[in-house]
């Protein structure tokens, strides 16, 4: 939730390229075709230069932001049960990671390629949509930040050591960061496997795929590749990639009509209906703001070279907004009243629980030098932990005979 930017920031690159790109690096370079003419790489143009990009990309971010927040809390709800091993946010961290390995593995394939310039007009935002609008819903750095600083302060005063408050929170560390990272690879693994499936080609070859995952995060934003073709025609080429078409009504419509029919689903639901519902509904309302603005502010990503800055105020801005959610949940003023509880359900899974990510962090940290990894990793977990301490520590510690057990909104 790229390294750099949001999912939609990998791209393919040289791997003598002189940007500041970050590239992930896994076994062998192949080299090109042998009835390849040239191993210069296409032109390329970003994703966002195109001039229907700004409104595609919020609009396919928007249904599958919702998917995504669906998915969490639905595997969230199948992990939870007597004796679990381990906490059930874990499997949805999991699944975003295995997805986000599988779509970023198989990126030639989303975006097209050949003379399929449909394709080649909407696949790359495509992408987008399953990397930052799926899979950075479907996992969530607010969530597992607020779950480590409540192993460590203990709100609900179970009896144990503060050691022990100290090692249940590096679990959920250390736990959370491996599986997302084992995800992640196993997602590239199961990409890399179905690319060399493909059909042979005109030719009677299979098309060569590499095992280096030569992927390159891009700071900036996604970019997707021009055949080679002479001046002329590669100007008729940018001259389709820039028209509207009816898969960009339909893209657009179906958006914008998914996000109306939960918030209208949420306004007419009968109040008989179970809360957990409504809090879900509540969710998939606020879900595509929170996936939007996380894509909005990776456009920031190439600001600071080897540190992703727009991910990161992402997710640390989430984390703040679920503090401050979790204080009101604890308020017993807001657990009196029912609507109050679901609104409070609503902020934490959808709108935090999207506007953060994992499945994007965890590839920031495969993708970036090793050194940087440890820098951007480090602060980023920090900041949040601090940021939990100032506005739910000091929350918990100015209420020393409150039981939090009994005032949660669950």
């Amino acid at each position: 939730m790229p390294s750099s930017h949001d999912h939609n920031t990998i791209v393919s690159s040289s791997p003598r390229s002189s940007s500041s790109s970050l590239q992930i690096e896994e076994g062998i370079i192949l080299p090109p075709a042998p009835d390849e003419p040239s191993a210069t790489p296409a032109p390329s143009i970003p994703v966002t230069a195109l001039p229907h990009a700004s409104k595609l990309i919020p609009a396919l971010i928007i249904p599958c932001s919702i998917l995504g927040v669906l998915i969490r809390l639905g595997l969230k709800y199948i992990a939870t049960f007597p004796g679990q091993q381990v906490f059930s946010l874990i499997w949805a961290q999991f699944v975003g990671c295995l997805l986000m390995g599988l779509f970023v593995s198989t990126r030639a394939w989303i975006e097209g390629s050949g003379k399929d310039i449909r394709r080649q007009q909407i696949g790359p935002i495509i992408y987008v949509g399953l990397t930052s609008g799926l899979c950075g819903s479907i996992t969530t750095f607010s969530s597992w930040s607020l779950g480590m600083f409540e192993e460590l302060i203990n709100p609900t005063k179970i009896w144990r050591h503060p050691l022990q408050n100290i090692l249940s929170a590096l679990s959920e560390l250390l736990v959370t960061l491996a599986m997302s990272i084992t995800g992640l690879q196993s997602g590239m693994h199961l990409g890399n496997a179905l690319m060399t499936l493909k059909k042979p080609d005109q030719s009677g070859h299979k098309e060569k795929t590499s095992r280096r995952s030569n992927i390159t995060v891009n700071n900036n934003h996604s970019t997707f590749h021009l055949s080679k073709d002479t001046p002329a025609q590669s100007t008729s080429k940018r001259t389709a990639y820039t028209e509207w078409t009816a898969t960009c009504y339909i893209i657009t419509g179906f958006g914008l009509c998914t996000w109306a029919a939960v918030i209208v689903a949420c306004i007419w639901m009968p109040e008989q209906t179970r809360a957990s519902w409504r809090e879900l509904v509540l969710a998939c309302c606020l879900a595509p703001p929170g996936a939007i603005l996380r894509w909005y502010l990776s456009q920031f990503n190439p600001r600071i070279r080897h540190f992703p800055i727009g991910t990161f105020s992402a997710n640390i801005l989430g984390s703040l907004i679920l503090a401050g959610a979790v204080c009101l949940q604890y308020s017993p003023a807001v657990v009196r009243t029912t609507v109050g509880c679901q609104i409070i359900g609503g902020i934490q899974d959808g709108l935090c629980g999207c506007l953060t990510t994992i499945s994007t962090f965890a590839l920031e940290l495969k993708s970036l030098p090793r050194k940087a990894t440890y820098i951007y990793g480090t602060i980023s977990v920090v900041i949040a932990q601090l940021g939990m301490l100032v506005i739910l520590g000091s929350f918990v510690w100015t209420r020393p005979g409150q039981n939090f057990k009994e005032l949660s909104c669950s």
